[in-house]
């Protein structure tokens, strides 16, 4: 990864449409593609074909069930090289999708057959700006890669949780994690974007420049282009900051009592979580700690002292656990504890991976108590799921909840929780498809059933791909709006296969 300080020469507004004739010149239909983009991409990208040795890695992705399919993969290293890549493959008809951290898991992303894959791993440079206070990111860099990156500058932003997903896809479905409270989603810290669109052009998306793209690539910009760099607001790094995380293993039986718990934090929905917070409930299999039920595995992160950990703990201590560990450590070292590490198990690709999400308001004690008999029986009976896991994220929102839910395409701003609903199996055990996909959705169903909502609400960067749009993007004027610039800037429908609006 490059790191380099200096001064942006980029300027708001400028639209790049205009593409030099030699450069981008059109290949003609049946044009072998190493042939004809090789020697118009730049000296640092690749084109990697499948009877090659690195073909395994350049197409590898973090799940093995319904993936794209490509007849090569392009490792672009500048914004040209995409705006070519794109062209090559509009004039034969030939799919594409972007690879950025290959974390994409939704179901959706199965439609594509055959198609280029434009890796943008090759594009991880991070430039501070004079001021300070904003960056440029590549759009090839790892959530692990920034948050690296910007300590060594003495820096932070908003960034998701797992190190190894692609920064750049979580921000273009919002963009959760541990600093939301504080700094808003991922989406909010967005400044500027480069972006090439369909049609091979390449244009600046700002408050002040192309302002519908801009609102839609937070929130849904999956589906109008490939971002080529990202302009973020950084933050000063408080090197002395310690984070302490409490991690407790309970019993099945003791559900109801933590659940009245976490919602006496949240009172019921009402409040969000102090700023910081944050709580991880999930279902598991733990043979070790029982070798019968499912256990109970609950997380609580919060930057700030062990006494004020111990005090956040405090209406947890009449409960006795199986097992409580509690660490302190610096921001970066917190996803090591969690498990979401680059080297952790969530980073691991495990085979199969699916989530069935829904976000919710509070816990409906009732609710909770279904949908773990229901993850205990199905685990119980098909030992090929039992590394799957329901995981409740609560998360601190008041900053997520400052930003007018006009202002972007997000539309899930109000939610506390949002529920991972993890299906994992063996990418060989296409048998465990339609039970792991058959209890996902009973899970979802009943936590849908007891949260009193009117809409199914699914984080669009875990959704499964069953989903309607107004589950996923919100109703009304919001599916008016993106269907009107899905029009205007892809009306050709390229960018089509990451939970599509039309």
């Amino acid at each position: 990864m490059k790191i380099r300080y200096s001064i942006s020469l980029l300027v708001a507004g400028v639209v790049s449409t205009l593409l030099d004739a030699e450069f981008f010149s059109i290949p003609s239909p049946g044009t072998d593609i190493t042939a004809f983009l090789g020697p118009r991409l730049s000296s640092n990208a690749a084109i990697i074909l499948p009877n090659q040795p690195n073909w395994a890695n350049a197409s590898a992705r973090w799940q093995g069930y319904s993936i794209p399919t490509y007849q090569a993969v392009v490792e672009v290293s500048t914004e040209k090289d995409i705006q070519q890549t794109i062209l090559f493959a509009n004039n034969h008809s030939i799919p594409f999708i972007a690879i950025g951290g290959g974390h994409g898991y939704t179901t959706t992303m199965g439609r594509m057959k055959n198609g280029i894959g434009i890796s943008l791993k090759r594009m991880k440079t991070i430039e501070l700006d004079k001021n300070n206070n904003t960056a440029h990111f590549g759009p090839g860099l790892t959530n692990g890669e920034v948050l690296r990156g910007l300590e060594a500058l003495g820096k932070r932003t908003a960034t998701g949780n797992c190190e190894c997903a692609g920064l750049g896809g979580l921000l273009l479905g919002g963009g959760k994690g541990l600093l939301q409270g504080r700094f808003g989603l991922v989406a909010d810290n967005l400044v500027e974007a480069r972006v090439v669109l369909a049609n091979g052009s390449a244009i600046t998306a700002s408050i002040n420049s192309n302002t519908d793209l801009f609102w839609a690539l937070k929130g849904a910009g999956h589906n109008f282009g490939i971002v080529s760099e990202f302009h973020q607001r950084i933050y000063s790094s408080e090197p002395e900051e310690k984070w302490v995380v409490t991690e407790s293993f309970f019993t099945q039986d003791k559900l109801e009592i933590l659940v009245q718990i976490m919602n006496g934090l949240l009172d019921n929905g009402k409040t969000p979580y102090p700023v910081g917070l944050a709580t991880f409930l999930g279902f598991m299999r733990s043979p070790e700690r029982d070798s019968t039920k499912a256990v109970l595995r609950l997380l609580l992160i919060h930057p700030g002292s062990k006494k004020e950990a111990a005090r956040l703990l405090q209406p947890f201590d009449s409960i006795t656990p199986i097992s409580r560990q509690t660490s302190v450590t610096k921001y970066t070292g917190v996803v090591k504890i969690i498990g979401v590490s680059d080297d952790g198990p969530g980073c691991r690709p495990p085979g199969a991976r699916h989530s069935l999400p829904i976000s919710l308001l509070s816990y409906n004690v009732d609710a909770m108590r279904e949908a773990y008999t229901i993850f205990n029986n199905y685990t119980a009976q098909h030992e090929e799921l039992s590394k799957s896991a329901v995981l409740f994220e609560g998360y601190s929102t008041q900053a997520v909840r400052a930003v007018a839910e006009e202002s972007t395409a997000v539309s899930d701003r109000q939610f506390n929780i949002l529920v991972g609903n993890f299906v994992h199996h063996s990418a060989a055990a296409i048998v465990a498809v339609e039970p792991a996909y058959l209890y996902g959705r009973k899970i979802r169903d009943v936590l849908f059933a007891g949260s009193g909502l009117g809409r199914l609400p699914a984080y669009v960067n875990y959704a499964y791909g069953d989903e309607t749009v107004e589950q996923i993007y919100g109703d009304g004027w919001r599916m008016e709006k993106l269907r009107r610039l899905k029009k205007e800037y892809d009306p050709s429908e390229r960018f089509n296969f990451y939970n599509p609006i039309v």
